[in-house]
């Protein structure tokens, strides 16, 4: 289209057109509308005044600062990242402010380690021979009911003292989410965005001020699949 014979309409039109179905196919048409649904669902609004895609508040709309994109260096290195689990071998688990995947094969006792780990960490009890700082932390489970994370916990602390087991029982909340919906993305159309679960989440962990936090398992906690981007973006994010 010409610059200076532009019209609006004609210019959706044009787009719709370039959208179309391939030949043959007889699925539904995506049209210049899809492109705004999914804007919308991604935090755009359209302005009164401009008709621009702006973002919704909670995400800086301000210009990129050049000087804000220089990296920093530190000649004598960076402070050393904290971590909060215990150490296998040269590895430290659990870096603080970071995301770590527990990854094993189905009925292995991915869950019963997590608690023993989280409960050693809540109490400050060393892990083997790997000493631990006291830490608060929280675990949602996503297929155990609470008697049988309470279970897991007791087999946990049976051999502690009574100060050991009222430490880890202070500093660890223990959560089944098998009667509500534990979804922290849902999907609406082609679309993956937020659930309520993630702002649930968010305030029981600040006002516990909770360290460190342990979903139990991954892709119960989500609309979708893992592999999928959007999904894990999303799922990422919150």
């Amino acid at each position: 289209m010409i610059n200076n014979r532009y019209n609006q309409q004609e210019l959706d039109r044009l787009y719709d057109y370039a959208l179309g179905n391939p030949s043959g196919s007889d699925g539904k048409s995506l049209g210049i509308g899809s492109l705004f649904y999914e804007a919308a669902a991604a935090g755009y609004t359209r302005s009164d005044q401009t008709q621009a895609l702006t973002r919704l508040p909670g995400h800086s709309t301000s210009p990129f600062s050049i000087l804000d994109g220089f990296p920093g260096y530190a000649k004598d290195g960076m402070d050393q990242k904290p971590f909060v689990g215990p150490q296998l071998g040269k590895a430290r688990l659990f870096p603080k402010a970071a995301i770590s995947l527990f990854v094993a094969l189905g009925s292995v006792g991915k869950t019963s380690t997590l608690i023993g780990m989280a409960s050693h960490m809540a109490c400050g009890r060393a892990w083997g021979t790997n000493s631990l700082s006291r830490t608060k932390g929280i675990i949602f489970s996503v297929e155990e009911t609470r008697d049988e994370l309470w279970r897991k916990f007791g087999a946990t602390v049976a051999d502690w003292n009574e100060n050991e087991i009222r430490a880890a029982q202070k500093n660890l909340l223990l959560y089944s989410l098998s009667e509500r919906d534990p979804r922290l993305t849902i999907t609406e159309g082609r679309n993956t965005k937020p659930s309520p679960l993630g702002d649930q989440i968010i305030s029981i962990a600040k006002d516990f001020e909770a360290e460190f936090l342990i979903f139990d398992h991954l892709q119960g906690m989500v609309a979708g699949d893992l592999n999928n981007s959007d999904t894990m973006v999303t799922f990422a994010h919150e």
